[in-house]
């Protein structure tokens, strides 16, 4: 586990928890909030095979992964769900689950390149860019 992360790595955040009763479809959420509390983004599981069917009793881990290169330096804090996306109904919900900080060791191999001076934004992602002379193909 740890409290602070290269700006350039991948990001997992895993859920852990025990399922009680057989039965039951849902799927996970999570809320990610920057330190002035804006809600960066959103994301619920709608791509596992698990999420669309009836679940056994027993132990559990969800992992969601943010791709590097993707959020702003600074303070992070994830919120954690359980819900039905149907009905939205919602199981559980911890807004401060856990939190971590981004950060960019300026390296000049993340979104800033070689500029060294404050690179504000929610995200930081590498965006695809195409920049070609006129006239040319």
């Amino acid at each position: 586990i740890s409290s602070s992360f290269d700006i350039r790595k991948n990001i997992g955040i895993t859920m852990k928890y025990e399922v009680l009763q057989d039965g039951y479809i849902f799927t996970h959420g999570c809320n990610l909030f920057n330190e002035q509390g804006i809600n960066i983004l959103d994301s619920h599981d709608v791509v596992s095979t698990l999420s669309k069917y009836p679940r056994k009793k027993g132990f559990y881990s969800s992992t969601v992964w943010i791709p590097g290169n993707f959020l702003s330096e600074g303070l992070i804090t994830v919120g954690v769900a359980i819900l039905n996306q149907g009905t939205f109904r919602i199981h559980f919900h911890e807004l401060d689950a856990v939190a971590f900080r981004v950060v960019d060791n300026i390296e000049g191999d993340s979104a800033r390149g070689k500029y060294t001076g404050g690179f504000p934004g929610i995200v930081r992602p590498i965006l695809k860019w195409d920049t070609r002379r006129e006239g040319t193909e």
